[in-house]
Order: C-alpha cells, then structure tokens, then sequence
C-alpha cells in the first residue's frame, strides 16, 4: 500500500537541503591550507538557496585564520577565495606581501565571511646605518724629480732626459704607490709609507734605453716630501764597476758608507748576502781586490741574488764622543734583478 506525503512536508525537506545548515552537512577545514590565500573560484548556481552575499576579496595575510564554514549544499558554493577568515598577518617581518584570493561570486548561502585582512607590515629593516667615520689613512704624498747617474761617483746629476715610471713603498697595500716622470718639472706620487728607509724604483720607459731601473732608499716624514730624487743609473757605468756585461738574473747593489756626520768612511768592509763579489772604490776606479773603501765610501756588488731584504754586513771605524769606535752593522737591502740598489749606510756608535 503506498502512502501520499503531504506537500508541505515535501517542501520542507527542500529547504531542509538548501540551508545546509547541521553538523554533518558542514565541511571541515583542513589545517594544511591554513595560512594559504584563497583563489576566489566562483561557485555554481543551484535553484535552491536564498543567494549569499558577495564574498569580499581578502587581502591576504602571512597566515589565515581557523576558517569559516563551507557554504550549503543547496545554493551556489561561495568562491573558496575569503572562505575562510584571515587572521591578519601573523607573521610580522614576512610583510604580508601576497594579496588575498578574489572573493567568491555571488552565489549560495554559505561563503559570506570575507577573506583575511592583509598582514601588518614587516618590521623596520637592520639597526641605522653605522656613522660615516674618517677617511682610510694613504699616507703622504710626495714630489721630486728623476735625475741621471752618468759616472761612478753614483751621485744624481742631471735631470734624467726621458720619461720614466715611479713607485714606492705604500702605507696600504693594496694601493701601491705610483707616478710619471715625463722628462721634466717635477712628479708627484701619494699613499706612500713613512719612515726612515723607504724604497722609490725609477724604471726608463724607453726601450731601448741606456739606464738601468734604479732602487734608492728615501726618507719620508709624516707630513710628507717635496724635494725627493730618484736616481736612474747609466747602463755603461754599472758594467765598467764590473768589469763587463752583467747578469740579468742578478741585482746590482752600491753601498755609499758615511758616519753620521755625512763624512766618508774609508776601510770599511762590506760581506753580501750569499757569495757576491765585492768591488770598493780606489779613488782610480774599482776593484774587487782591495780590503774595504777608498776615499769615495763606495763598496759595489754588482751580482747580489733578488731578495725583499737581503743582508748586507758593513763594519768600520767611525768616530764618537770619545773617540774612534768600531760599528758592525747588518744592513737590509731590497735587490731586485736587472736592477741598481743604491743604499745610503750610516756608521753610528
């Protein structure tokens, strides 16, 4: 036997439908999309349902909220974009930067609460910049002139003629000093290294060329230098000190001995570094037979190994407050290969 149901109760159970408001008809939101902004995908329509309300845009946050329910079964589902409540940005320093999903399109009665609001911005950036502070320290500068060593007297004479480079010892180094000589008028050169013994190199840009590069040692105060001069020396007069061509691979050093007055010591006897042959003045040239300097203070190794520092033992006579003493002194000297070091040595007690 059939039954007819009234048509009121069948209408109800519609409704019933449309609302989707029990328990067991609720979507349950799943923790992993938490923190996520909703895409906003419009909902279909259904005949059922009252239509809810336009979802808003979110405007996205570094976190979303706990979620809000999912819209009923009988109108059309809201977009899934703003389905759920954002918590507005969790996460400070990330800024919120992404922007919630789009709202969902009109639709059923489920999906009206809005899409997160945006996240607080990012904290302010790493501490204020620390102050500007002094400028690095390049040292002083300087300026001179290159002159010509054309003779065995091994002091400067005339302006060297010709261009040449200049570089020196440097206060930083990883700013090495350097300049043009041009022939002429002066050069000038800074952020070179201060002290007592300060090594300047003159090398002729001509090729080819008469002179050798020249190594001097110079003295450069604090405040800086005005009348340096950086000697090159004439290629013939290195060869006739040795008394024939010169080795390439060697370095040529000359030893100008004074005490401390500035006079000329004689006698004094120079050991090189490794076994270098030693050439003292005689007053008529050089030679490698006499038993210490003549009346010039000259003592010349015109084949010392290249070294930084090579040392060089000078002993003599020199006179002090009470009279003559004997000074053993170890002198470094930078030798560079194919290349003159002319080093002024002091005998002080």
């Amino acid at each position: 036997m059939r039954f007819a149901l009234p048509l009121v109760a069948l209408g109800s159970l519609a409704l019933l439908a449309g609302c989707g408001g029990s328990e067991e008809k609720r979507q349950r939101v799943d923790p992993a999309t938490l923190g996520q902004a909703g895409s906003g995908t419009a909902g279909t329509s259904s005949v059922a349902g009252s239509g809810g309300k336009p979802s808003k845009a979110g405007a996205g946050g570094a976190s979303a909220g706990s979620g809000g329910t999912a819209a009923g079964a009988g109108g059309a589902s809201a977009g899934s974009g703003g389905a759920s409540a954002g918590s507005g940005g969790a996460g400070a320093g990330n800024g919120g930067a992404s922007a919630g999903g789009a709202g969902g399109a009109p639709g059923g009665s489920g999906g009206a609460s809005a899409g997160g609001t945006s996240g607080q911005g990012g904290a302010t950036g790493g501490g204020a910049s620390g102050g500007a502070g002094s400028p690095p320290y390049v040292g002083p500068d300087g300026t001179g002139t290159v002159a010509a060593v054309d003779d065995a007297s091994f002091e400067a004479g005339a302006l060297f003629g010709e261009t040449a480079t200049i570089s020196a010892d440097a206060s930083d180094p990883s700013k090495p000093p350097a300049a043009m000589w041009l022939g002429s008028g002066k050069f000038s050169i800074s952020g070179v290294a201060i002290g007592e013994r300060v090594w300047f190199t003159a090398t002729p840009t001509k090729s080819p060329t008469g002179y050798l590069s020249t190594l001097s040692a110079q003295t450069v105060p604090a405040d800086g230098v005005t009348d340096l001069v950086v000697p090159v020396v004439k290629t013939a007069v290195m060869e006739s000190v040795a008394g024939g061509a010169l080795d390439a691979s060697m370095g040529y050093v000359v030893l100008v001995i004074r005490a401390p007055s500035g006079a000329v010591v004689q006698g004094a006897k120079v050991k090189p570094a490794g076994a270098g042959q030693v050439f003292y003045d005689t007053g008529a040239g050089f030679s490698s037979a006499a038993q210490g300097t003549g009346a010039k203070g000259l003592a010349v190794v015109p084949n010392a190994p290249p070294s930084l520092a090579a040392i060089f033992n000078v002993t003599g006579t020199t006179t002090g407050a009470e009279g003559p003493v004997n000074v053993d002194l170890d002198q470094p000297v930078r030798v560079q290969a194919k290349a003159v070091s002319i080093v002024p040595v002091t005998l002080a007690p």
